[in-house]
């Protein structure tokens, strides 16, 4: 249920993603019930009913969600339409070039709009998807976090199909000013990115291994949580948010220098296997140019 409301995302189905989506949180929500009803009717630690699961992280969803859009895009890059309406590969020499220089004249036609015009403020805009789950033995502890993560994944999936659709609604706006719909979906988006925040921040206090594991999570809430607050004008609520962007994503860029392995030794001898165990990272461009202005903010005042 929540994979498919990236297939109606696609085709413009809000509606349909966010029934979607709301089916989803209702099976996990019955699914903790049942849980609970189980626990306090047995003490059987075995969990023969969900013991066979296999664990997933936030991380690792947005990533396998990342990964997949990639290989798609890729697919139709393959795979396109002249206009005439017929299907060509791009496998011969002469069709990539052509197209090659088709999409350069198309940057350049653009180069002076884009110059013109200040750069929209970043917004993430990719459903989190999940991936196939494979059968491997594990515990009731696992199983709960397991819908945790899912839980989290549904919500913010449905904060960010409601605040799509209100974008869509401004950009249909003659006036470009905010409608009673898009109203009405900015203010669902605000209330589901903050129960997602804090049900993040909940869970980061109880597992102590899963803070680490969740930045990026935590990064894409809070800049979409920004990208709300600057639609609506408030201002001082886009400019914390952004501060929070801003310091993830630079502790995002730290942790993934390859000197931030403490060991000389460890750096020098085991350098093949720290680069094989470094964890991926999203794009943090969009990030980044979000909170550039706070950048700029900061070096002036420390010149100053």
């Amino acid at each position: 249920m929540n994979n498919s409301a990236t297939l109606c995302l696609q085709i413009g189905q809000y509606e349909r993603a966010i029934k979607s989506l709301a089916k989803a949180l209702q099976l996990s929500r019955s699914h903790i019930e049942g849980t609970r009803a189980n626990d306090e009717s047995s003490n059987d630690s075995t969990g023969d009913g969900f013991s066979r699961c296999r664990l997933l992280s936030l991380d690792g969803c947005i990533h396998y969600s990342e990964d997949y859009v990639r290989n798609c895009s890729i697919h139709r890059k393959l795979r396109t339409s002249d206009s005439r309406g017929n299907i060509s590969d791009n496998v011969n020499e002469e069709t990539i070039r052509k197209r090659f220089l088709e999409r350069r004249q198309g940057r350049r036609n653009r180069t002076g709009i884009e110059n013109a015009t200040p750069a929209a403020p970043f917004l993430y805009r990719q459903l989190i998807q999940v991936p196939d789950l494979s059968f491997n033995e594990c515990n009731e502890d696992v199983h709960s976090r397991q819908i945790m993560v899912l839980s989290l994944i549904s919500i913010f999936n449905l904060a960010v199909v409601c605040h799509l659709r209100a974008m869509n609604e401004i950009s249909k706006s003659t006036t470009g000013l905010l409608n009673r719909q898009a109203t009405t979906d900015l203010t669902k988006a605000l209330k589901l990115y903050e129960v997602a925040l804090k049900a993040l921040e909940k869970q980061n206090g109880v597992m102590e291994d899963s803070s680490r594991s969740s930045v990026q999570f935590k990064l894409i809430v809070c800049n979409n949580l920004s990208h709300v607050y600057n639609v609506i004008g408030n201002q001082s609520e886009n400019e914390r948010y952004l501060r929070e962007v801003l310091s993830l994503a630079m502790s995002l860029l730290d942790s993934h220098r390859p000197w931030n392995n403490n060991s000389e030794d460890n750096s020098s001898s085991n350098n093949g296997l720290f680069q094989q165990c470094q964890p991926k990272c999203i794009d943090l461009e969009g990030f980044l140019a979000n909170a550039a202005p706070l950048l700029a903010e900061r070096f002036c005042a420390d010149a100053a």
